[in-house]
Parts: structure tokens; sequence; C-alpha cells
């Protein structure tokens, strides 16, 4: 709805040149642009004329939405010493013409308002390639530089599955005593009817989807931090 808002005849009207950055600290403007689409088409709710970039830009971060381009960073996000650039957000303080245009809705809406935000990843995504990407080279990169090279991770918590693979695969093996074996084990049990009848202990190490029957096959490397 607030991408289709753009193509209305009043809004190109009134709209201007520049970015969105700059015409959504304009109070007014960014009001009439946010109610014009409820004057057309009479819609349940009206969505706040902003960007997922107003917050970051408004901290000083150095950002700016390019037309025909996207997000663009003046110096972009290339190690952890940069997170320092990254402050908290005071909205009456930095964002004090969002807090107006708000207040302004609320007074002449007869519908309720809808906000939105940017998630973590899509801004992160923006500030760290400089612009917008369709491969995320340089954020995977320092999402993988920086895991692999804090205490917490591998060093700390070796052979664990990341969540999205623990669903399909269980962790690592670890040796478990089976009181039918008598003795510690470290891989499952070598029949399905064996795996299958385990006491708890053991089944909860080695469940169903390891068993020799099962058509499970074996995480891939990448799915081990």
């Amino acid at each position: 709805m607030r991408q289709a808002g753009r193509s209305l005849p009043e809004y190109r009207a009134i709209r201007g040149t520049g970015s969105i950055l700059q015409a959504v600290k304009d109070p007014a403007l960014a009001t009439e642009i946010t109610l014009q689409p409820i004057r057309r088409y009479g819609t349940d709710a009206a969505i706040l004329y902003s960007d997922i970039m107003v917050p970051i830009a408004a901290v000083g971060f150095g950002v700016d939405i390019k037309p025909g381009v996207g997000p663009v960073a003046e110096v972009p996000f290339r190690t952890r010493a940069d997170l320092e650039r990254v402050r908290p957000l005071d909205a009456e303080a930095d964002t004090p013409y969002v807090v107006e245009t708000v207040r302004l809705l609320v007074k002449e809406l007869p519908v309720p308002l809808i906000g939105f935000a940017g998630a973590p990843f899509t801004v992160a995504s923006y500030l760290i390639e400089g612009g917008p990407s369709r491969t995320y080279t340089k954020t995977k990169a320092m999402m993988l530089g920086t895991r692999s090279s804090s205490p917490s991770s591998s060093a700390a918590s070796p052979s664990r599955p990341s969540p999205r693979c623990a669903r399909r695969w269980p962790p690592a093996p670890r040796p478990c005593r089976c009181s039918t074996a008598g003795r510690a084990r470290s891989t499952p049990p070598t029949t399905s009817a064996t795996c299958c009848r385990t006491p708890a202990p053991c089944s909860m190490r080695w469940p169903i989807s390891a068993c020799p029957a099962s058509t499970s096959a074996s995480p891939p490397a990448s799915c081990w931090a």
C-alpha cells in the first residue's frame, strides 16, 4: 500500500525532487502524502509515509536514499569498531519530525495508523554493502568472519548444528551407556530394532531419525558451527 501510493498523480504533484529522507522531515508534507490513499480509496488503515532508513540516518551514520538506486551508505560498515557509529535512537530528539507527523495524523485520520520498521538484517546489509545487493557477499563475510573469530563461537561450542539444521539432524553423538550393552557407545546402535527400543537416555541421543532403517541423510558440513 505504501509503495502503491507513490503512483498517485496527487502524490507526484506534491512530492517534488530529492530524497525521501528529506521529504519525511516535513511533517505537513508527510501527513498529506499519508492521507492521500485514504481519501482516494477509503482503505481500512493508513500507512505512515516514512522509510526504514530514517532511524539510522537520524543517528548520523551517513546514509541517503538515491532515486533509482535505494539506500546508500557513504562510509560502509566494515569492522566491529563501526558499532560505535550506531548509537541508541532518541525519537523525540533525533526524529521530532516523525513524532510531529504522527501527532498530526492521529488528529485527522478516521482509521488506524500503521507504522513499520526495517528488519535488522535488511538495515545492516545496506550499511555493510554500501547499497542494495543481490548476493550480500560482504554481509555474509562479516557474519561468518566475526563468528569464527569470537571466543564464544567455535572454540567454546564445537560440533553444534545451527537451529535450522538441528530440526532435521541430531547433535553429534556423545558416549552414552545403554543398559542392554553395558558399555559406553559413541555411535547409534547397529540395527533399527535396537535403536528404537533403547532406554530413554540413549533414545534421546539417537532418535529414530538416526536409525539405520531411516532414510535421513547425514547433515552437510555447512550445518555445523
